[in-house]
């Protein structure tokens, strides 16, 4: 295989791993068939972390992740496959890298990268740009990559266990079989490697440079994660995401520390990345938990996550460790000294997401700084400046009259104009975070919902246009685990309010004008992995749309019988989709945006 003509990249180029971001919201229910959510005067005791919390032995058979579609190589061109029908895509705007996964440094601390998506590896280089470094559409699913600095080779793995070596431009295979590695450690000295499995109860082997195994360095491995080797005291790090825990292993006497237990998510294989900075001192790094510096059996918080996390490298280049973000398609630095971060991509995945009546496609989420981003082909533009100092739009949405709404994490919700110029709309009904805003054609308002994980609680606002400052409190939902992106929530043309909850895995429907919340459908979501869903009423469908880890699956109004709309094309996670005023859909996830139109001849 010849390597293609390097190719500079712009800028907005991101990096995804595999990683999976955390919400979860609890809604109590009196009874199963008409589900009631109590009010929030009702107390429910919460059961303690014993039992139920336990991370399960790691006896037994191996158990892998399931995959769910995510771990699929995906088929080229597009963002989704296997679309309904009378339905087509319309892509507007692509990342250069799709569904980037899996890091590594070559000799000279240039960062390669994984494209899963788009079948490539591409170079980070100095300053900024990217060039492809192989073409690897010939390989089956790409697990993880490691570089041999004495062969100037870079090692590759599969999810058949191969082993595949690219140097000068060839791709040549190393090994059929028996390379099972979700993360690959290369010793810089000898270019002998270390690899570790995701699944449940493995091993961790030691390779020569051409493959051979050596020999089982250890056993009962409950979810590796992620590798990092001190050559200088002949230490193995490792990450092990179900029994959420970090190992030393010391290579002379294959004795064993655990240095930290209860991180990340113990029972899931939420990633767990490590990784050493250039003086060899260890940091492990979760979404929930954030960057923790390892120093002497000692640890230390350095700072907060700004986003999901994946394999994390030390970059000598940049002096901070580079992360690949799961769901947002960008690399973000960590700078531990400064305990600064910074997105050195553009995110391109957000939870706010509308099309104006001219067609501008508009995008926001936090990690913009607050901002409102236009969005096309050649990428995002600024469209709002600071709405509120300090705070971030949450979501977006659209009235019959092509006003757009912001939703902001103090709760205000502002009105944005066509040139990008913004008025404060209504503020002071909620202190909390607005999660989601919907359209109510009905009742001509917006319903609004907002909620706050510390006080536990959620609420359903209906705001009408002609008197904001008169919201009426829908429903207040009670012992709540929330994040800023649940409870999901949508608005059908008939006045009904749906909140998808996580936790219980049940879409519930408050008629219109009541406050009592019954059962519409249970079983909402099949994936095993943590996800972020979002929810949308289609207006054509007469159905519910859920954006899950993977698919886009329809709730028909009438039959409540589930169908897949669309199944992701590469990539996880879907976030922002919202109708537009035809009835067509805008959707973002994985470093694109695109629309599904309705189209009855396809």
């Amino acid at each position: 295989m010849k390597m293609k003509e390097p190719c500079l990249f712009l800028q907005r180029l991101g990096v995804i791993v595999f990683v999976v971001m955390l919400c979860l919201a609890q809604i109590s229910c009196s009874k199963m068939g008409e589900s009631e959510i109590p009010p929030s005067d009702v107390t429910d005791e919460v059961p303690s972390s014993g039992g139920a919390d336990e991370v399960p032995s790691s006896g037994g058979a191996d158990e892998v992740p399931s995959s769910g579609g995510a771990d699929e190589v995906p088929s080229s061109g597009g963002a989704v496959k296997g679309l309904k029908t009378n339905w087509k895509e319309e892509m507007l705007y692509q990342h250069p890298l799709v569904y980037p996964a899996y890091l590594s440094l070559d000799d000279e601390g240039n960062t390669i990268i994984v494209s899963r998506g788009n079948n490539e590896i591409v170079k980070l280089l100095p300053g900024g740009s990217f060039l492809t470094y192989a073409d690897i559409s010939s390989l089956s699913n790409v697990k993880s990559i490691g570089y041999q600095s004495g062969l100037k080779r870079l090692l590759i793995t599969t999810g058949r266990d191969e082993l595949f070596a690219f140097s000068n431009g060839e791709l040549t295979i190393l090994k059929k079989s028996g390379v099972p590695a979700s993360s690959i450690a290369v010793n810089s000295v000898d270019d002998t490697f270390y690899t570790c499995s995701q699944a449940r109860n493995s091993k961790i082997y030691h390779y020569d440079a051409n493959g051979k195994r050596l020999s089982t360095i250890a056993s009962g491995v409950d979810g590796c994660f992620q590798l990092a080797l001190d050559e200088t005291n002949n230490k193995l790090y490792y990450s092990e995401t179900y029994a959420g825990r970090v190992t030393e292993l010391n290579l002379s006497d294959k004795s064993k520390k655990i240095i930290a237990t209860g991180v990340g998510i113990p029972g899931t294989f939420e990633p767990i990345a490590v990784a050493l900075d250039g003086e060899n001192t260890l940091y492990y790094f979760t979404a929930n938990q954030g960057l923790i510096k390892y120093d002497g059996g000692t640890t230390t918080k350095v700072m907060d996550s700004i986003s999901g996390v994946g394999p994390m490298i030390y970059s000598p280049v940049h002096s901070a460790f580079l992360v690949g973000n799961g769901v947002g398609a960008n690399i973000i630095s960590y700078d531990p000294y400064s305990a600064l971060a910074e997105h050195l991509t553009p995110y391109t995945n957000a939870k706010g997401i509308v099309e104006t009546d001219d067609g501008t496609v508009l995008v926001c989420d936090e990690s913009f700084g607050g901002y409102i981003q236009r969005v096309d082909s050649a990428g995002f533009t600024p469209f709002t400046k600071d709405l509120v100092a300090g705070e971030s739009c949450q979501s977006l949405e659209r009235d019959s009259n092509g006003n757009i709404y912001a939703g902001m994490t103090d709760g205000s919700i502002w009105k944005i104009a066509a040139d990008g110029s913004a008025t404060s709309w209504v503020s002071g009904y909620s202190d909390d975070p607005v999660v989601s805003l919907h359209y109510d054609s009905k009742n001509n308002a917006i319903v609004s919902f907002t909620g706050n994980h510390f006080k536990s609680t959620a609420t359903i606002w209906r705001i009408p246009f002609d008197t904001p400052e008169e919201a009426i409190r829908v429903m207040e939902l009670s012992d709540v685990r929330i994040t800023d992106a649940l409870p999901a929530g949508a608005v059908d043309n008939l006045g009904n309010i749906y909140v998808l909850e996580r936790a219980a895995n049940v879409i519930y429907k408050i008629s219109d004008g009541t406050s009592t919340a019954t059962t519409f459908a249970s079983n909402v979501l099949d994936h095993d992995a943590i996800t972020v869903p979002r929810m949308e009423y289609l207006s054509r469908e007469d159905a519910l749309l859920v954006s899950t880890i993977g698919n886009y699956e329809l709730w028909p109004l009438g039959s409540r019988k589930k169908s897949t709309f669309a199944t992701n094309n590469g990539g996880v996670d879907n976030f922002g989709i919202n109708e537009t005023k035809n009835g067509d859909l805008i959707a973002i996830h994985s470093g694109r945006v695109f629309r599904f139109i309705y189209s009855p001849d396809s």
